[in-house]
């Protein structure tokens, strides 16, 4: 009498020598079965709409002036969420079914100065009503005059709105400007519907 194991997989036991052919047959289906069901999650996973744009300058950032970044750089874009040739500053996720859904907004900004320590703050800004109010993070920079931030947020892209242009600031106290080394937004779906 054949066995199951708890992924649902039939198999022969050693002293049951009634149908052996037809069992192995019928773990192997059911390996193939399983792998199959895997794979279509993977597939699905590395099809979900993602972008992450990258700054490819290094300019000067004035200080007490809210900046917004530029990106030279899409990394990947697999659903059409960025097009650096007409807007170079944002991620703009439409109201379609191939982009609605719960994405991870994330973004990361590191900043030199020669400057003595101060603050910096780097915020996440939609334009329409998903993220009604921006998010932001704030950190002093350290003794080397560096500072780098990095924040997330979660996002609903609904059924309802015109696209949502989802952009990234910053804002520096430093006593001189101070250079942008490096800069990247991405939004990855995390969840469709």
């Amino acid at each position: 009498m054949p066995a199951n194991t708890t992924r649902g997989y039939t198999y022969p036991l050693y002293a049951d020598t009634q149908n052996f052919p037809a069992q192995i047959q019928d773990l192997a289906q059911d390996i193939d079965l399983d792998v199959d069901q895997l794979a279509d999650r993977v597939a699905a996973a590395n099809a979900a709409a993602s972008v992450l744009l990258r700054t490819t300058t290094t300019p000067l950032i004035a200080p007490n002036v809210t900046t917004t970044i530029q990106f030279g750089s899409e990394d990947f874009d697999n659903a059409g969420l960025a097009d650096l040739a007409v807007n170079n500053t944002r991620i703009s996720i439409q109201n379609t079914a191939a982009h609605r859904g719960v994405y991870i907004i994330s973004g990361y900004v590191k900043l030199l100065n020669n400057s003595a320590p101060a603050a910096m703050d780097v915020n996440i800004i939609s334009d329409g009503t998903l993220i009604p109010n921006p998010v932001a993070a704030g950190i002093p920079t350290d003794d080397n005059h560096r500072g780098a931030l990095g924040l997330s947020t979660l996002y609903l892209r609904g059924v309802v709105g015109p696209t949502e242009n989802i952009t990234m600031t910053i804002r520096h106290n430093m006593a001189a400007s101070a250079q942008l080394v490096m800069a990247t937004l991405s939004a990855t779906r995390i969840v469709n519907f």
